[in-house]
């Protein structure tokens, strides 16, 4: 019996296929073309019949998986499995919505670490992916339950394709996977450059000091996954430096109050305002003590003087005198210790 040629054989592939939904048997062969990198002929069948690209197959470990779903994840030729992937987005969008038996979508397929293609042809088709289903991004998948943007972290990929992730799918900087971690936590336990970590904090600040059920933060998994190839320090020095100037807002503002608060009776209100735009830092907060303590003098000498209340003048006279030298005092300390802060920064 007569080989037929490659030509004949989709020929005769398309005769076997029509506008029905597949059979499974159907599918098992296509899913069969697949495993034997016949993308060729698997690309003539996905135009034959636009069903059989959302169409379920069964792997031979009864885990369901679709054609772009192998696409991805075969070891064949990569130009043509790419071919194969944008054609299918383009004649059957729909597929990038449907999950595989371990519930991921084909974008959390391809941003894992073990997908067989060049970094370049993997850049573009999860942009592709993206502009196609952007809600992916935000839809956990796999047994992990990690957003796309959780899995990027595993491998690595350029910052602009990070920084479009993050941007497109924001809500997924907020969301954890089935561990507790954050993206950047994954982020920070692979070995991620201080430059992707910022992009991840600008959109949630609470990154920082988030912990996950086995209670490590960014700077614990940092630094245990430091290795002799990969030794964090760049990351380590940066999440170390953030978390000592965020120590540090944090106490300036309860120090910048309290004073404020003891002696609010005595200070208008124009006097605090005025005060309170012109100065800020610590030297601006030692201004604004004495200024307030000159602008309470300068209320207090402007009573009028009678013979019946000079001798309670002079009793407030003093308490002033008091309460600046006080505040004066408190101010310095004030500035000593956080110049003692900003310089172990």
């Amino acid at each position: 019996m007569r080989k037929m040629s490659c030509r004949e054989e989709d020929n005769e592939i398309n005769r076997n296929y029509s506008s029905n939904s597949p059979s499974r048997d159907e599918m098992r062969a296509v899913f069969q073309m697949c495993r034997s990198n016949k993308w060729t002929s698997v690309l003539n069948i996905c135009r034959s019949n636009v069903l059989i690209p959302i169409t379920n197959m069964t792997m031979d470990n009864n885990i369901s998986t679709t054609i772009i779903h192998q696409a991805i994840t075969s070891k064949g030729d990569t130009k043509k499995r790419a071919i194969v992937i944008q054609e299918i987005l383009d004649i059957a969008p729909h597929s990038v919505t449907i999950r595989n038996g371990y519930g991921s979508l084909p974008l959390h397929v391809i941003t894992q670490r073990n997908t067989k293609m060049d970094s370049a042809t993997k850049e573009l088709l999860i942009r592709k992916l993206i502009d196609v289903y952007p809600g992916a991004l935000t839809q956990q998948g796999g047994v992990s339950r990690r957003t796309p943007l959780h899995i990027i972290f595993t491998d690595y990929q350029s910052p602009r394709l990070t920084e479009t992730m993050i941007q497109r799918g924001k809500q997924s900087c907020f969301m954890i996977d089935k561990k507790g971690f954050l993206p950047a936590h994954v982020a920070c336990s692979r070995h991620c450059s201080p430059e992707k970590l910022d992009m991840l904090l600008q959109v949630n600040p609470n990154s920082l000091t988030a912990i996950t059920n086995s209670g490590d933060t960014l700077l614990s998994l940092a630094t245990k996954n430091a290795t002799k190839s990969h030794p964090n320090y760049a990351l380590v020095n940066d999440i170390r430096r953030r978390l000592n100037l965020s120590a540090a807002a944090a106490a300036l503002p309860s120090a910048a109050v309290h004073p404020y608060e003891v002696h609010s009776s005595r200070v208008s209100s124009i006097c605090s305002s005025d005060q309170g735009t012109k100065n800020s830092g610590p030297k601006g907060f030692e201004s604004s003590l004495r200024s307030t303590s000159s602008c309470e003098l300068s209320t207090s000498r402007k009573r009028k003087a009678t013979a019946d209340d000079q001798e309670n003048n002079n009793a407030i006279k003093q308490e002033d005198s008091e309460q600046a030298y006080l505040l004066l005092h408190f101010s310095r300390h004030m500035e000593d210790e956080v110049g003692g802060n900003i310089a172990h920064v």
